[in-house]
């Protein structure tokens, strides 16, 4: 139960963690970012314990500040619904058979959420699908849900929402509060509801390792890194197209990820002839070595199509790199054209490459932009810990007011 409703402490407090993403171990990337955050909540004095869909393998004893309960939905060669490269709406999109395992996925996830939920205090919901079945068993539960809503739940153009998760209105109407990753998505997403007090922003933190990197320096040859999943919305092949036209430059390509383009990509760089300047990576482990990969690039570019607000953006300009991106709300709302990087029309090829001949040949532009990157994010004070404790105060505010009054309809 809460500590002291009488004085809004909420130490000790029990959360129940919902995502449809969380990563089995150190070194795997899915939701890791989720997993730094219910760390951090965990050094503010929270008991946290996470509900996810099983993986195959997860490393046992692993975390060891957070409990994690992962459900099982289906025989174990069909669980490839959730914690792949670009999630559920990835899977979706590969085949329809993937939407056969929806019903035993709902139905599964719906009964460790009313099962588990009794025995917390607060419910955070990550993603429109978790936040909409927590309040549809809120009847039963009758403990309060903040939902954090990110990029994939809905996509925003010009300041609105043109497509978006069938599932958003039933988080926004059931969730005590709602939080956006992004500003440009609180914008939207106030803009929909019909309670847009309850709506509001909290940034990820950053991982410590990426600000001890060093700035970056000229070399004979400069490394350009993409680090992400290989999935369309990426906007991978803009990228290597744009790389064909600088090959008589003196650069290379680093890609970090791993998705069901990754064959198709390799195939395309054949096609460009520039196989030479393409080096694919894999999927490179979250924190302290994906710190090490960005100390090899000198600047990073992600050409998606869309984004919420970018966590590897982030961590590039923490490394002091400078970003070129899709000029895309999620993107702009980070990227300062001509200051911090450079910004470029959604899938304008001439563009892209226009912007990296900048970088590759005005080594000292290279510099000040990374310096200043680095110093934007430092004065955003983007840590994990700051993130936490905005968290613990929203938190308080929902289990110390009225009780939750909506119900389904």
């Amino acid at each position: 139960m809460i500590a002291s409703q009488n004085d809004g402490d909420i130490k000790n407090s029990r959360i129940l963690c919902l995502t449809t993403s969380f990563p089995g171990s150190p070194d795997d990337p899915a939701g890791f970012f989720i997993y730094q955050l219910t760390e951090a909540l965990a050094g503010q004095g929270l008991a946290v314990r996470v509900l996810t869909p099983e993986r195959d393998r997860p490393s046992k004893n692993w975390p060891q500040s957070v409990s994690v309960h992962r459900f099982h939905y289906a025989p174990q060669r069909w669980q490839v619904l959730a914690q792949g490269p670009g999630g559920v709406p990835a899977r979706l999109r590969a085949g329809w058979k993937n939407y056969l395992l929806l019903p035993p996925f709902l139905a599964s996830y719906a009964w460790y959420i009313l099962t588990l939920a009794r025995k917390a205090d607060l419910v955070l919901a990550n993603w429109a699908v978790s936040g909409a079945l927590a309040w549809s068993l809120s009847p039963l539960h009758r403990k309060p849900v903040v939902t954090v809503l990110r990029g994939s739940d809905a996509v925003v153009k010009g300041g609105q929402i043109v497509s978006s998760s069938p599932l958003l209105k039933f988080a926004l109407k059931g969730s005590k509060a709602v939080v956006c990753v992004g500003k440009e998505l609180e914008k939207s997403i106030k803009a929909i509801s019909h309670h847009p007090e309850k709506v509001g922003h909290i940034p990820n933190g950053i991982c410590e390792h990426f600000f001890l990197v060093d700035l970056p320096e000229p070399a004979p040859t400069m490394n350009i890194i993409f680090a992400g999943s290989l999935v369309p919305d990426k906007g991978v092949d803009v990228l290597l197209k744009a790389v064909e036209r600088l090959k008589n430059l003196n650069l290379h390509l680093i890609i970090a990820g791993q998705g069901p383009l990754e064959r198709e990509l390799k195939e395309l760089t054949q096609r460009l002839k520039i196989e030479h300047l393409v080096t694919f990576e894999g999927q490179v482990p979250p924190g302290r070595p994906m710190a090490e990969m960005m100390s090899r690039a000198h600047f990073l570019v992600l050409p998606s199509r869309h984004e919420g607000r970018s966590n590897v953006i982030l961590e590039a300009m923490a490394a002091g790199r400078p970003v070129i991106g899709t000029d895309t709300q999620g993107i702009r709302e980070l990227v300062k054209d001509s200051e911090t990087g450079f910004l470029f029309p959604d899938g304008d090829i001439s563009g892209l490459s226009r912007a990296m001949e900048k970088l590759t040949q005005d080594p000292g532009r290279l510099t000040r932009m990374g310096r200043s990157a680095r110093q934007w994010v430092l004065d955003q004070g983007l840590t994990w810990e700051n993130t936490a404790r905005q968290y613990v105060q929203l938190f308080r505010k929902a289990m110390v007011s009225e009780p939750h009054k909506l119900r389904p309809r």
